[in-house]
């Protein structure tokens, strides 16, 4: 009975083929864990859904969102439910991570603002204060010398409900023209309420609460006019960069507003006024003749 193979040995041949086939692969492993979004940015109160993405040794992917922890750095700024969905808390930043299974993720984070920061739109600031002749009595940038460009002042106030940029502003009046703007505004961000000071020269005094203070930095330095403002008429606006009107007062002529008075004029009411008047005669100025930086009444601005 050559070439046949005994019982015994068959069985065995047929049990390690059977072993064989019983083998099965193991899971696959996870190796990192994605979020997204990496940034964002979030008013007080706005919320923002994060998703999770598990990637695995096999180079399969998977929504895992669900599944993982997810923590917050500072929940106080930015808290963060099971879901992957955060709240905004409180003004700050905070680092969003998700883990499993000894897997983390880099963190992703979020930055907490007050109100959204934008370019001002018309009618998001107003002239609260001018003054149009700087040689009065008093020292108005308060750099210790009485001159009559350099102290001359415009101070515009935000009635945005917002805070808003006001880099790139640029302020113009009549005489000079657009072909040479008194002032360009730099990274300014205003608080509602908060005001800008610019004077025709000098030494702008240094900043105080709720106002920001500049000397005009007029196109062409080399000509001697500060602001420009003319003590018998004149029309100074603020636009942006597109060339819209975000402000403007004209004084003198026809509008019934006499600037020409040895002191500034101010909104009356203060900031949400509709006219003009002698500061001096303001409610709360003790007679007073001009205030760039604060109220009428020398309280600060927001």
């Amino acid at each position: 009975m050559l070439g046949v193979l005994p019982p015994v040995v068959a069985v065995t041949v047929f049990a390690v083929v059977l072993a064989g086939c019983s083998e099965e692969p193991g899971e696959p492993e996870l190796v990192s864990i994605d979020v997204a979004p990496l940034t964002s940015t979030l008013t007080i109160g706005e919320t923002q859904a994060f998703t999770a993405t598990g990637t695995y040794d096999d180079e399969t992917t998977r929504d895992l969102t669900t599944e993982v922890n997810w923590e917050s750095s500072d929940p106080a700024v930015a808290a963060i439910a099971g879901s992957g969905v955060a709240t905004a808390v409180a003004e700050g930043a905070a680092e969003i991570t998700a883990s499993l299974d000894d897997v983390a993720s880099d963190p992703a984070t979020i930055t907490v603002v007050l109100e959204s920061e934008t370019s001002p739109s018309p009618g998001d600031l107003v002239f609260n204060e001018v003054l149009v002749d700087g040689s009065v009595e008093g020292d108005a940038n308060g750099d210790g010398i009485i001159d009559a460009l350099e102290d001359e002042f415009i101070e515009l106030v935000s009635v945005a409900d917002h805070r808003i940029d006001l880099q790139g502003l640029i302020l113009y009046e009549t005489t000079l023209g657009d072909a040479l703007p008194r002032h360009t505004f730099g990274p300014v961000m205003l608080e509602p309420g908060e005001a800008v000071v610019v004077f025709g020269g000098g030494d702008a005094p240094a900043d105080v609460t709720g106002a920001w203070f500049f000397v005009a930095n007029a196109a062409d330095p080399g000509l001697p006019f500060g602001l420009a403002l003319d003590d018998g008429g004149d029309t100074v606006r603020v636009d942006d960069d597109a060339g819209t009107n975000i402000a403007t007062l004209e004084y003198g002529g026809a509008t019934g507003i006499d600037a020409n008075i040895d002191q500034s004029i101010n909104l009356d009411p203060d900031v949400t006024g509709s006219a003009y008047r002698p500061h001096s005669e303001m409610p709360g100025s003790s007679g007073a003749i001009f205030s760039p930086g604060t109220h009428a009444d020398g309280s600060a601005f927001p």
